[in-house]
């Protein structure tokens, strides 16, 4: 993103939460202002693709293939979705095959941008129908109030890119290959349900996607020369154009001049090459770009295309694990210190931490508590660094979430003490964290007590006779702390931490401080997290979550995925581990997944 928007998000949230929350008693009202967000009841928003021979994926994931020479209604609007694309197919030389060579997107009251290959590997850019092209290859981002547009050069076997990101969501990636463009978008929620064009109708359901422009709703079972059909339902006419033309004017959209070899036919008589076989390892896709463009290379982009799109909806489903920690961490010179957190997860998964710098701590510990059921991180600060970094990351394999802790530091040294809690006095800027101010004893001053009054008389220059409160005479007749955590604060509802002449004596997680006693925390009614996606229980130290009817709740004990008893696949499915599987005719199965 541009730095603007991160200036905004530092202003708005991150220094906003520490002033607003941390700094004052109005948190309450912050969190009502700015509410947190965790992965909790998240949706994957898809991805639509236009690649190879020209081959689309659509919103609700059905591919299919067409051969159309000329330009298209990539994504139509209908209603209130302000995101229009037109693309354009070209014929490759000394072939049958047409592929995607230059896409355009507009949105109301933001820049016109139009991608087109250049050459045969690079990528040109317009913007507004100005040719940006030197523009973005030499200063890589061209942004403005509603879009970013970062330039990516070709680096080894990674082609060019052109990324794209507008101010309502929508996001255009657009990569060169040989002869061709391949592409892929995801649109802001306002668009779903209103989607139509050659990416089909984003509702869901794939069933209703070769929706044609006048109405006509075509099978997915259609044949591929049906498909060439639904395409040209699609083709734009000049007025509607604004794309850009090196001629200046529309290309047309001869029909006459469309190719006839079409994917269905091709893999039932193609003679296909060992080679090729090798390459695309039973990808059809990969199969029929090899042999209809006589080069490799495209179809190895369709396959490298083909695998991403799978991963990213196997990526883009998974919920990563949900890490919930205290709002603050207090961290005292020279005083072992606990962080405790939740980490929960439908799948199995690993918890670390990033500690930066690493060298300012000691006695560091990651361990899980069996008693409370919770992770414990176990440090001591050693020295006060220019700057610090306290993160706790969990991963499942293929999401990591990753939470950093706001660091409160006591570093007042010669029995200067700190607060509990940070006040308006204390230093809040670029360190990554707050400093705690110091009240000084007698003798000493500096930020952290470190330096001897310059007036002698004020010196603590000779030996004590007796010692404050929370210290003892060591044998040297000095002052020096007594750790009370070793015979107080042993309740096993409360966390103990030393500090000078003192101690805190805090809730644990699950717990809030009321009068003397830890009550519990009613997490269900909590303005700073909903932890449940349905319907939430509080009980003592934690809280139940249930699922709404029809929905069974996952292993996370928080997440709900709508289940039913006796659910009909969809024609040629049937219901194998809980999954809808290839067969021949309808299978009633339980427990399968809505869709």
């Amino acid at each position: 993103y541009p730095d603007e928007m991160y200036q905004l998000y530092r202003e708005r949230d991150e220094e906003g939460y520490v002033q607003c929350c941390l700094l004052s008693d109005k948190c309450d009202v912050f969190y009502r202002r700015r509410p947190s967000q965790d992965c909790t009841g998240y949706v994957f928003r898809p991805f639509t693709w236009g690649f190879g021979d020209p081959h689309v994926i659509s919103m609700d994931g059905f591919m299919y293939t067409f051969n159309g020479i000329g330009e298209y209604w990539y994504l139509f609007p209908v209603g209130q979705c302000d995101f229009e694309v037109q693309a354009r197919t070209q014929p490759i030389k000394d072939s049958e095959a047409t592929v995607f060579t230059s896409i355009a997107v507009k949105i109301n009251n933001c820049s016109t941008v139009f991608v087109s290959l250049l050459g045969r590997e690079d990528l040109s850019l317009f913007v507004d129908r100005q040719n940006r092209t030197d523009d973005i290859h030499s200063s890589g981002v061209i942004s403005n109030d509603c879009v970013n547009i970062e330039f990516f050069p070709a680096n080894g076997t990674k082609r060019s890119e052109i990324k794209t990101v507008y101010y309502n969501g929508a996001f255009l990636n657009v990569r060169a290959n040989t002869d061709l463009i391949s592409m892929n978008f995801s649109l802001p929620d306002s668009c779903k349900g209103r989607t139509s064009g050659l990416i089909g109708q984003w509702d869901d359901d794939m069933s209703n996607d070769l929706l044609m422009r006048n109405g006509t709703l075509l099978s997915q079972n259609v044949t591929d020369r049906e498909k060439e059909e639904f395409a040209d339902s699609w083709k734009i006419t000049p007025e509607e154009s604004f794309m850009v033309y090196e001629t200046g004017n529309h290309s047309g959209n001869n029909p006459a001049t469309t190719p006839t070899l079409y994917l269905d036919e091709f893999l039932q008589d193609a003679n296909i090459t060992t080679e090729v076989i090798t390459l695309c390892d039973g990808n059809q896709v990969c199969l029929f770009d090899a042999t209809i463009t006589n080069d490799t290379s495209i179809a190895a982009g369709s396959l490298l295309v083909t695998n991403e799109a799978e991963e990213a909806v196997i990526v883009g489903n998974n919920v990563p694990p949900l890490i919930q920690t205290p709002l603050l961490l207090l961290l005292s010179l020279d005083n072992l210190t606990t962080l405790q957190f939740n980490v929960t997860d439908e799948d199995t998964f690993s918890v670390s931490y990033s500690l930066s710098p690493l060298s300012v701590f000691s006695e560091v510990r990651l361990h899980l508590n069996p008693t409370l059921s919770l992770y414990q991180l176990d440090l001591r600060l050693i020295e006060i660094p220019d700057s610090m970094n306290v993160t706790i990351i969990a991963n499942d394999s293929i999401g990591v979430s990753l939470v950093s802790v706001v660091v409160y530091v006591c570093g007042c040294e010669n029995g200067g003490y700190c607060s509990d809690t940070p006040s308006a006095t204390d230093s809040v800027g670029d360190s990554g964290y707050i400093r705690s101010s110091c009240q000084c004893p007698l003798g000493y001053e500096g930020v952290y007590c470190s330096d001897l009054v310059t007036d002698p008389c004020l010196q603590s220059v000779c030996e004590v006779e007796s010692c404050p409160s929370g210290t003892e005479k060591n044998e040297f007749s000095k002052c020096v702390d007594i750790d009370e955590c070793e015979t107080e604060c042993t309740v096993s509802i409360r966390v103990c931490q030393n500090t000078y002449g003192s101690y805190l004596c805090t809730c644990v997680l699950g717990y809030i401080e009321v009068g003397e006693e830890c009550t519990d925390v009613d997490e269900c009614n909590s303005n700073i997290i909903s932890p449940c996606q349905h319907q939430c229980t509080n009980v003592v130290g934690s809280f139940v979550c249930e699922c709404n009817p029809g929905y069974a709740l996952q292993t996370d004990g928080a997440t709900c995925k709508a289940v039913s008893n006796t659910f009909i696949c969809p024609g040629g499915y049937t219901c194998q581990d809980n999954e809808c599987a290839i067969i021949e005719e309808n299978t009633v199965c339980s427990y399968c997944e809505r869709g």
